[in-house]
């Protein structure tokens, strides 16, 4: 089961108030617990009953661990992951399409160069790897 695409209810939507005790979800009851945090008040849990745990966000009953749930890009293939990691590079510098085949992104406009300058280095740095990797599978020649 993927997390992103089964249905879930989130502690988190309640704020700091939840219904006290326990909660029906789909008629079923749900325990809550709560953690007191740092600076003062309380932080709202749901009790796994399969093993007892807390999770935020139970799918749809038990937690994560207990429905054998992943994350998607726990089910890709590590090449995939790299190249999921070079994209959500340059999302996060504006870049909207295009993958990792068009020109890199400018530097975002409150971004200090510095930060650009360390972020950019380490993405080419990622794409010359994938790059590199599909150049070997193809039987290429190497890049210089």
């Amino acid at each position: 089961m993927i997390c992103e695409q089964a249905p879930q209810i989130d502690i988190r939507a309640y704020g700091q108030n939840p219904p006290h005790g326990k909660l029906l979800h789909d008629g079923l009851p749900v325990a809550l617990t709560s953690t007191a945090c740092t600076f003062g008040g309380v932080r709202w849990w749901f009790l796994c009953p399969g093993c007892g745990r807390r999770c935020a966000i139970p799918y749809p009953r038990l937690c994560r661990l207990c429905c054998k749930g992943r994350y998607a890009v726990e089910a890709l293939s590590p090449a995939n992951r790299r190249v999921t990691k070079a994209i959500r590079i340059r999302t996060r510098l504006g870049q909207r399409n295009g993958g990792i085949c068009v020109e890199f992104p400018a530097k975002p406009r409150r971004m200090r160069w510095h930060t650009y300058m360390r972020i950019r280095k380490a993405a080419q740095e990622l794409e010359r790897s994938i790059w590199q990797t599909v150049a070997e599978e193809l039987g290429w020649p190497p890049p210089m």
